[in-house]
């Protein structure tokens, strides 16, 4: 999330910058949690992402 203090935004760009497979979520109003309204749609989100990777790659 925006406001993580565990992983904060700069670490995670720095991470992606050198990871260019990656897939940045920047959530707003949103810290580590993953209970958190936003995050939880962006993780629901990821999930479906990766199955359909792994699908496709089947």
């Amino acid at each position: 999330g925006r406001y993580d203090m565990v992983c904060p935004l700069d670490n995670a760009t720095e991470l992606h910058k050198y990871w260019p497979t990656s897939d940045l979520q920047i959530v707003r109003e949103s810290g580590h949690s993953a209970s958190e309204p936003g995050t939880i749609d962006a993780l629901v989100r990821a999930t479906q992402s990766m199955a359909k990777r792994l699908n496709d790659a089947s």
